[in-house]
């Protein structure tokens, strides 16, 4: 499976990261304090390892529920194996919910795997649905890599964008973003993987109330949000 490269950059620690986009270049990165996790299961799954400190309940179904907690999705370190990557089932219909250091207008969304690798799960998410302040709305991804670090083997690029420009969360305030339904493909297409989650404010944005009377005037003029697929 292979991604189409868009660009590429030089850190791959958090404090490194920098936008993939020319006109996200005033982009900041936003701290997440916490995140809950709904239907997941436990790290060790498919021999996977992952880190929760907050109250983690069974469903009684083989799944569990984690809230009021940190991990490895917002450690600010981005995975390098199976050993420090969150492993998800696709059938689990597992939920994130990430609640932000403060208040802002999100420029994009990177969901960071791990690579090179020839493991087959790495890359595999294609779309998302992404909620903010009640309003749902269903992202493409775009693949990209830190710059050196190669492509996956098996899948292409591991690591996957969502742009938030002139789609109708640009420049939306909050602090709390849902991510469910996730859509994949691949060599594993049950699974996908996600070792950290970064968001990025643009610097230069005008904060904007998202209201449903925006969403009409949004839709009237033709501003959806529509992404080509990644290409494999």
């Amino acid at each position: 499976m292979r991604k189409i490269t868009i660009a590429t950059f030089g850190a791959i620690s958090i404090l490194g990261i920098g936008s993939i986009f020319p006109e996200l270049a005033n982009a900041t990165a936003v701290g997440i304090s916490s995140y809950d996790v709904t239907n997941t299961q436990l790290s060790g799954f498919g021999s996977w390892s992952h880190n929760y400190n907050g109250i983690i309940n069974s469903n009684s179904n083989g799944t569990y529920n984690y809230s009021d907690g940190s991990g490895t999705l917002n450690d600010s370190f981005i995975g390098t194996d199976v050993i420090n990557t969150h492993l998800f089932l696709k059938s689990d219909n597992s939920t994130i919910t990430t609640f932000l250091d403060q208040k802002s207008a999100i420029a994009n969304i990177k969901l960071f795997s791990f690579g090179p690798t020839e493991n087959g799960i790495p890359g595999n998410i294609d779309t998302v649905n992404i909620t903010i302040n009640g309003i749902t709305e269903n992202f493409s991804t775009i693949g990209f890599e830190p710059e050196g670090i190669p492509p996956n083997n098996v899948n292409g690029l591991v690591n996957e964008l969502i742009d938030f420009s002139n789609s109708i969360f640009a420049n939306v305030v909050t602090d709390k973003v849902t991510f469910s339904n996730f859509q994949t493909s691949g060599n594993f297409p049950e699974y996908y993987s996600i070792s950290e989650i970064v968001f990025e404010q643009t610097a230069t944005s005008v904060p904007e109330p998202i209201s449903m009377g925006g969403i009409a005037v949004a839709g009237a003029m033709g501003l959806w949000m529509k992404r080509k697929k990644k290409a494999f």
